[in-house]
């Protein structure tokens, strides 16, 4: 049988800020990571790195080749990394951004001629070129000196977009964009000092009891009804509140669930069903079936994310991404906001699970020129450990811990949630087949009799997954 419970683990993200200090992985006493690359003169090689544009991807923090050094705190940081790469190998570092990349990429396929070296593709867009005819991607395998199993590289997202050994795309640290779609529980102190406790919430994570149950037994003691106005409305007090796309996702992939993932064969297929799903379906319907829990985008599927509650102090938990943590804090009290991971299942489960969503992967074009796949793969490979290195510590450690967080405890959870991102195609490539029917026809009614509905989800499911299973057996037929 498939198993739908998964163990995470990845790694992370940040947000503006100023000249960056020094990393880290720069002061006494820490060790840098060695990218174990070849030096060399590639003699001004120029990397293309094709993205989106503003306009058509402004959601996550994306920049790959700023042209000129930034005021932005990480932007500069990306400059300025890009200019060590240029002078350690004698190349130029260029970014091409079109609104519809993956036109770009179906189109050179067809005519065997790629004008870009690598590519930053919204991941629910990587399957418009994986199954394309012919195939706008190369494997990772194909790239001489790419080492996926580096620690620059999320272990979890090599598995997940990979069928057969075929790798088609990954998440690595030379591009911040997923890290800045963490999903994430903020935290209000000032509520929280109110909230009677019998531990301290972040010792509860620290222990490994922050789970599903002890979570809503929390905020539950905030939930009240304060406006006298029939039913729970948006006058009352709530434990914990956000637009339910989000929320329901920290629950899922908080309790080790994903969507889609390998069966005993190690083929894609729908993992949202059988005794183990089952049951952390029905508890989280039943725990969201009370007063605790207020949907405050009523209505609004995709609505964004809506803080009133949480920073007037009738909320004790906000349902948010990690890039509004900025915006929360400038206007509650005191900036007085934390941030948690999305609780366990129970304590015997493996670690904590981030949901990451909505970003952008790494991937490269087909029909690559075999004279330069070489110093593509080096570069995309130095770009990647040097930000391990040096961005990563000044986005998440240096920014967002000393600006955005209140405490040493803040920073902790953020290298939890940072540190175990868990990817599920179910999430990405096939988003509007699986995770957002399942979530507005299950979850956002709080469907409890769901049987019938998840059989006719999991037939759509299983129908989309089938098409590109096959596409992709193809593509492997065809490589022999």
């Amino acid at each position: 049988l498939l198993s739908c419970l998964v163990s995470c683990g990845g790694k992370p993200a940040g947000s503006p800020g100023t000249e960056p200090p020094t990393s880290p992985a720069q002061q006494p006493g820490s060790e840098a990571v060695s990218d174990n690359l070849p030096e060399r003169d590639m003699d001004g090689f120029r990397l293309g790195i094709l993205s989106y544009t503003d306009a058509a991807h402004g959601y996550s923090l994306k920049v790959m080749a700023p042209e000129e050094a930034p005021d932005d705190g990480v932007e500069l940081a990306i400059y300025q990394r890009n200019m060590r790469m240029e002078d350690r190998f004698g190349c130029l570092i260029t970014e091409n951004q079109v609104d519809r990349p993956y036109d770009v990429m179906r189109n050179e396929a067809t005519a065997q001629n790629p004008s870009n070296d690598v590519a930053m593709i919204y991941e629910e867009h990587i399957n418009r070129i994986l199954v394309a005819t012919p195939t706008g991607l190369t494997p990772f395998a194909d790239i001489p000196y790419l080492n996926p199993s580096r620690p620059y590289w999320n272990q979890d997202a090599n598995d997940t977009y990979s069928i057969s050994g075929y790798q088609y795309a990954g998440i690595g640290d030379w591009c911040l964009s997923m890290y800045s779609k963490v999903y994430t529980y903020f935290l209000n102190k000032n509520v929280y000092r109110t909230v009677e406790q019998e531990k301290d919430i972040y010792d509860l994570v620290r222990d490994r009891e922050w789970t599903l149950e002890r979570m809503y037994e929390l905020a539950g003691r905030y939930s009240q009804e304060l406006d006298g106005e029939d039913g729970w409305t948006a006058g009352d007090r709530y434990g914990i509140v956000g637009t339910c796309k989000v929320h329901y996702q920290l629950l899922l992939t908080g309790a080790g669930l994903k969507f889609v993932d390998k069966d005993g064969n190690g083929a894609y297929a729908f993992a949202f069903r059988g005794t183990a799903a089952d049951t952390r379906i029905a508890k989280i319907l039943e725990l969201n079936g009370g007063s605790t829990y207020y949907d405050n985008t009523p209505g609004e599927f995709n609505g964004a994310i809506k803080s009133n509650e949480f920073i007037s102090g009738r909320a004790l938990l906000l349902a948010a991404t990690i890039t509004n943590l900025g915006g929360v804090k400038a206007e509650t009290e005191g900036g007085a906001v934390g941030v948690l991971p999305a609780p366990m299942w129970d304590g015997e489960q493996a670690d904590y699970c981030s949901a990451a969503i909505g970003g952008l992967i790494t991937c490269f074009p087909s029909f690559l020129p075999a004279d330069r796949l070489e110093n593509i793969g080096i570069l995309v490979e130095a770009l990647s450990c040097d930000s391990y290195n040096n961005v990563v510590p000044y986005y998440k450690e240096v920014l967002l811990k000393s600006s955005r967080a209140d405490s040493p405890d803040d920073a902790q959870m953020m290298d939890i949630l940072f540190g175990n991102l868990s990817c599920d195609l179910g999430c990405s490539t096939w988003a509007n087949d699986i995770r957002l029917p399942v979530i507005r026809e299950i979850f956002l009614p709080r469907q409890t009799n769901y049987t019938s509905a998840m059989t006719l989800l999991a037939a759509k499911a299983n129908t989309a997954i089938g098409k590109t299973t096959e596409a992709i057996n193809v593509l492997l037929a065809a490589r022999g």
